[in-house]
């Protein structure tokens, strides 16, 4: 595994992180055909950075104009295999990104670990954007989601891991995302940037059958960012969608409109249903 902005890497941790990330692309890939050929080549092609659309990021770049450590010639050879390998998972990488689902459909065949050490290796050898890219893809796919970020977030990428659990949310229905909640605690994930985003962001009729589902404090919690974050309009859709589910009073309360009448069906217009029109015709003998 290599990880991002290690700068005690040596030679051999980053041949075996290149070379184990060349051995996934071709056990799983099956568009990367051109990359086990070239691969199996006593001599690598010259994969020159101009012929590929991104920046050249090496690993050992120096730019502060100091001449730095002297190499070896195996140091050397090291060193001109890492950029050969490199060049090679790009080339192949760049191919399967042109194609966005033969893309998405590689990426998930991939189990959790190598789904991480893809992006970590694509971050570093191609963009940060791209291994972000690897993760942010297989995490709107994933079937182990939950695996998945657990190794984003021993991995130091936190952040990324509640982003991506927020997305695949996003991209679920009721269903998909009663299962994800419920998949959560089972695991005693902190189901809260998910809940906080359902208040923000989720439509108004989905949130009645998902409070159904959550405990009173997930509730509370649920139900303070809608009123804090939503305006009038959407409280009021809440509200009369509460009713229809017959959600407590409590919870039509702590929308913040609870002053709203139920949104019965209108009363048929009769006299007797019309005080003021009772005064004014006379009594029915």
């Amino acid at each position: 595994m290599i990880k991002p902005h290690r700068d005690d890497a040596t030679p051999d941790d980053v041949d075996t992180a290149l070379a184990k990330a060349a051995w996934h692309l071709d056990k799983k890939a099956d568009r990367l055909d051109l990359l086990a050929d070239e691969l199996r080549q006593d001599n690598p092609p010259d994969n020159s950075p101009t012929s590929i659309n991104t920046p050249d990021n090496l690993l050992h770049r120096n730019t502060t104009g100091d001449p730095g450590p002297r190499h070896t010639d195996e140091d050397e050879q090291s060193l001109a295999r890492q950029h050969a390998m490199k060049q090679e998972i790009l080339q192949s990488y760049w191919q399967l990104r042109a194609n966005r689902e033969a893309y998405c459909r590689t990426i998930t065949q991939f189990p959790p670990s190598e789904a991480y050490e893809l992006g970590a290796l694509i971050y570093q050898i191609a963009t940060p954007e791209e291994g972000e890219l690897v993760w942010s893809t297989y995490g709107s796919h994933a079937l182990h989601l939950l695996a998945f970020l657990e190794k984003l977030a021993d991995g130091g990428w936190g952040h990324h891991a509640t982003q991506i659990l927020v997305d695949a949310a996003r991209g679920r229905k009721v269903g998909g995302l009663l299962q994800l909640i419920d998949e959560m605690e089972v695991a005693g994930t902190d189901p809260t940037p998910v809940l906080s985003d359902i208040a923000i962001h989720r439509a108004t009729r989905d949130i009645p059958p998902i409070l159904a589902n959550l405990s009173l404090r997930d509730r509370r919690s649920m139900l303070a960012d809608f009123r804090t974050h939503r305006s009038i309009g959407d409280k009021q859709e809440l509200v009369r969608a509460m009713h229809a589910a017959n959600r407590p009073d409590w919870e039509i309360f702590d929308v913040g409109l609870a002053s709203i009448p139920a949104p019965f069906a209108p009363t048929p217009a009769t006299a007797d249903a019309h005080p003021t029109l009772r005064l004014r015709l006379p009594p029915q003998s």
